[in-house]
């Protein structure tokens, strides 16, 4: 047996595990923090259903509803733009929160 290359292959082994043990414990904690957030595209179906909702509304001579709030996100309707935000849930060195996604459709009409 060679006994001169015993150590260098053990401490490779050692480190190939350790990187891969690294490795997998970090995605383990970006899955956690992260998790399944498809915020944006929620979001940017809320403004869609939002514009249709508005566009319905005036054929018919009705009023709208000028701000739509669900949980994070937030909705304003102006007089020809639809803008969405999401913010964070925590709130960032005093009252504002912080905008993850934004979205803004304007009225082609």
């Amino acid at each position: 047996m060679n006994k001169r290359g015993d150590v260098p292959i053990t401490i490779l082994v050692i480190g190939v595990f350790a990187i891969c043990v690294l490795t997998i414990f970090s995605f383990m904690f970006v899955a956690n923090k992260v998790g399944n957030n498809f915020s944006g595209v929620g979001l940017i179906e809320s403004v869609y259903a939002t514009k249709e909702e508005v566009q319905f509304k005036q054929t018919l001579g009705l009023e709208t509803e000028k701000v739509f709030e669900n949980g994070n996100s937030v909705i304003e309707v102006g007089d020809n733009v639809i803008t969405g935000n999401y913010s964070s849930n925590t709130e960032f060195f005093g009252s504002e929160k912080k905008t993850l996604f934004f979205v803004e459709y304007r009225f082609s009409d």
